[in-house]
């Protein structure tokens, strides 16, 4: 059961970040900026990728065996996905892709697989999640 509601959170969250990436957004005060080459909207795409880390660990300790390919083949998606959710508003005339953006989505999900990686007692309690299933 523990492993569906994983699935199922997999693919809410990446449709999420797909239409998130995909709607136009208008607002002025989403850009503002923090310093002279820092917006607003760059941390939110950082944040935005950062629970990627949370979702993958569950599958990496899913199995014991193969830690280290696993680890490396999440953390590989999580970058290709970043790559993907900004490549979408290529083919999109309201939007447009931006080098900051997909910066920012790679440090996120760069970010949050090392923090959970690193963080013990969440490696722990994911751990145990996983064994229950």
């Amino acid at each position: 059961m523990v492993r569906f509601f994983a699935s199922l959170v997999l693919v809410a969250y990446t449709v999420t970040i797909v239409f998130l990436h995909a709607v136009p957004t208008g607002s002025a005060s989403v850009g503002t900026e923090i310093s002279s080459s820092l917006r607003v909207t760059h941390l939110v795409h950082a944040v935005m990728f950062l629970p990627w880390g949370v979702i993958a660990a569950y599958f990496i300790h899913a199995r014991p065996e193969h830690k280290v390919r696993r680890t490396a083949f999440w953390i590989t998606w999580g970058v290709v996905f970043a790559f993907l959710a900004e490549g979408v508003q290529i083919g999109l005339p309201y939007r447009s892709f931006q080098v900051l953006d997909l910066f920012f989505n790679v440090t996120g999900v760069l970010a949050g697989s090392i923090a959970i990686l690193l963080w013990k007692p969440g490696c722990r309690l994911i751990r145990n999640l996983s064994r229950e299933t």
